[in-house]
């Protein structure tokens, strides 16, 4: 939909963030796996619960790329997991 050259650069950025070989690629592969986790968060775990998603899974699955492209983040969701974890919000 783009003319060539910027469809490019697009397209450039997004084989560099698949790749995840720089520290803007990861750090971005870190916000892309947060946001799922904070909505569900925000909701009380809903589809968690509706998809009997453990609290194993979502750390197994997020924990890696979260933490090497922005430890911080991490270590904030890690409390707030551990907090819904206590509180049931999770389905399995």
């Amino acid at each position: 939909m783009l003319p060539e050259d910027q469809g490019a650069v697009f397209i450039t950025l997004w084989e560099e963030f698949e790749r995840g070989e720089t520290p803007e690629a990861r750090f971005a592969h870190a916000v892309d796996r947060a946001m799922p986790m904070l909505l569900n968060l925000a909701n009380e775990g809903q589809s968690w619960r509706e998809n009997r998603i453990s609290y194993e899974r979502v750390v197994h699955r997020n924990a890696p790329p979260i933490k090497a492209g922005c430890p911080a983040l991490w270590a904030y969701l890690e409390v707030r997991l551990e907090e819904a974890r206590r509180k049931g919000l999770f389905g399995a």
